[in-house]
């Protein structure tokens, strides 16, 4: 059964998220877009998702995100000291 958002109740996948922010020799070089490519089309689930801050780096965490194909489809806020995080879906196959 489809949820509010048109989404069929199933198992999902989701790539972790590290919080660091030293310059990396990689960044720049498609390495990120290369693992967000890759690691789901090693799954079984249809889709993916991934939890964004949208004020991370003024909205450009998220435009990358959906450059990439992902959707904003819902938000959320974990705890009441957390902020307002919008999660993202895209196909993984």
């Amino acid at each position: 059964m489809p949820d509010r958002a048109g989404h069929r109740r199933q198992p999902l996948t989701g790539p972790g998220r590290r919080g660091d922010r030293r310059p990396h020799p990689w960044r720049g070089t498609g390495t990120a877009r290369r693992i967000h490519d890759a690691l789901p089309a090693e799954r079984a689930e249809d889709r993916v998702t991934l939890p964004v801050d949208p004020p991370a780096g003024d909205g450009k965490v998220q435009r990358l995100y959906e450059a990439w194909g992902y959707r904003a489809f819902t938000t959320r806020q974990p705890s009441p000291h957390s902020p307002r995080l919008t999660a993202v879906i895209r196909p993984t196959h």
